[in-house]
C-alpha cells in the first residue's frame, strides 16, 4: 500500500517537475518574444521576436487604412494610408520598450485573450498630405452641423438659472488632427468622431462650481429688500429691474449698468422730486393760491443715488432708506414745506408764522 502511495507521489512530483521547468523555459522565451495571441499595432505578434515584428509592420504599412466614423450622421470615411508616406523606423528601439515592458512569467494569464500592444513611435506619416485629406472631409466643410455651447446662465424672470452646455457636432480641427495621428502612429484601424472627442468640447460645465457660485451670487442680489421710503410711501426695487442692472466680465466679476440705474432714478425723480414746482396755499383769508417753486423743495440726487445703489447691491444687505437728494424739503407727504411756514399777505399788510399748524 504504501509502495503504491510513493509511486503515485513521484508520478505528481515528476508532472510537477515537467510542469515548473516548463512554466520557466516559456516565461524565458517570453523575455524575447511576445505573448501568443498579442498584436502590436493592430499586426499579430502571436510568439514573434522584435525583428519579425519590424519585418510585418514594414508590410502591414503599405495596405493600411483608417476609417473615420461620424456616429452622429451614420457615415463613414476611408483614409487611405498610401497617400500619407506612411514610413516604419526602428531605430528609437520602440519596440524593445514594449517588450521590455513585458512580463515574462505573466504569459499564463494572456494564454487566451493575449494582449494588444501599441507604439506611436514607430510609424511617421506626411502630416500635410493628411491636413489636406482632412480638410476636404465632409464633417470638416459641412455648414449642417449643430455647435458646441459653454454652460451659462440666464434669467428665467424670476431668477437666474443654469443654462446647460451644448455638446456640438463641429469639428475641432486641431483636435481632430490629433486624433488622426495618433491613431495613424499606432496604426489603429478607426477612429470616432464622437468617441475620440474630435468635435468641439464645451470648455464650462453646467456643474462648473465658478459658474454655481456666480448664478449664487446673482440670485442673492435679486434677493436684497432694496426699499425707499419716502413720506408714508415706499418704493421697492423689483427684481427684474436689477436683473436689468447687472452685467457679468469675461472673469465672472458682476458690475452694474449705471446708465440704466440713472434712467431708473430718473423715473423715481419724475414721481418724488418737487423741486422748483408751484405750491399751494390755503392762506389765513381763507382763499386757496399758488405760489411759483422758485428754488425750493426735493430734488434727487442721480449720480449720488446711483453710487449709493452700487454700494447697497455690493453690500449684499436689506436696506429701507430714502433717496439720496441735492436739496430737500419739510416734508414728503402733502405739502413739501410741511405746517411751519409764515405768510405774508402784502394786499392785507399782514404776516402770519406757522408753527406745527
Amino acid at each position: 500500500m504504501m509502495d503504491k502511495i510513493k509511486s503515485k507521489l513521484k508520478i505528481v512530483g515528476v508532472v510537477l517537475l515537467v510542469l515548473l521547468a516548463l512554466y520557466i523555459a516559456l516565461s524565458v522565451y517570453f523575455m524575447k518574444h511576445f505573448y501568443f495571441h498579442s498584436t502590436v499595432n493592430g499586426v499579430s505578434s502571436n510568439g514573434a521576436s522584435v525583428e519579425k515584428i519590424e519585418k510585418k509592420l514594414g508590410e502591414a504599412t503599405k495596405d493600411y487604412s483608417l476609417t473615420v466614423i461620424d456616429e452622429d450622421r451614420g457615415k463613414e470615411y476611408t483614409i487611405d494610408g498610401s497617400g500619407l508616406s506612411l514610413k516604419t523606423s526602428f531605430e528609437n528601439g520602440g519596440l524593445e520598450a514594449l517588450l521590455k515592458g513585458q512580463n515574462g512569467f505573466a504569459w499564463p494569464k494572456y494564454l487566451i485573450k493575449g494582449k494588444e500592444y501599441f507604439s506611436d513611435t514607430v510609424v511617421s506619416y506626411d502630416m500635410s498630405a493628411l491636413e489636406q485629406l482632412v480638410d476636404q472631409m465632409e464633417p470638416v466643410t459641412t455648414s449642417d452641423y449643430v455647435k458646441t455651447e459653454d454652460a451659462t446662465y440666464e434669467f428665467d424672470g424670476n431668477y437666474y438659472v443654469i443654462k446647460e452646455e451644448v455638446y456640438g457636432t463641429n469639428i475641432d480641427r486641431e483636435a481632430f488632427l490629433e486624433a488622426l495621428g495618433k491613431k495613424i502612429e499606432s496604426m489603429q484601424k478607426t477612429v470616432g468622431l464622437l468617441a475620440d472627442k474630435c468635435y468641439v468640447q464645451p470648455q464650462v460645465l453646467s456643474d462648473s462650481p465658478e459658474l454655481v457660485a456666480l448664478v449664487d451670487e446673482l440670485n442673492a442680489k435679486l434677493d436684497l429688500n432694496i426699499t425707499y421710503t419716502v413720506g408714508s410711501a415706499s418704493e421697492r426695487i423689483p427684481a427684474q429691474t436689477i436683473a436689468e442692472w447687472m452685467t457679468v466680465d469675461e472673469k465672472n466679476h458682476i458690475s452694474y449698468d449705471t446708465e440704466a440705474m440713472s434712467e431708473y432714478i430718473s423715473e423715481m425723480a419724475k414721481k418724488y422730486n418737487t423741486f422748483g414746482q408751484a405750491k399751494t396755499l390755503t392762506t389765513s383769508w381763507g382763499t386757496t393760491v399758488t405760489v411759483p417753486g422758485g428754488t425750493y423743495g426735493w430734488k434727487i440726487d442721480n449720480e449720488g443715488e446711483v453710487a449709493q445703489l452700487v454700494e447697497d447691491l455690493e453690500a449684499g444687505k436689506d436696506v429701507s432708506r430714502d433717496f439720496v437728494y441735492q436739496y430737500t424739503a419739510n416734508a414728503h407727504d402733502g405739502n413739501d414745506y410741511g405746517n411751519s411756514y409764515v405768510e405774508i399777505n402784502l394786499t392785507a399788510q399782514h404776516l402770519y408764522l406757522y408753527v406745527d399748524g
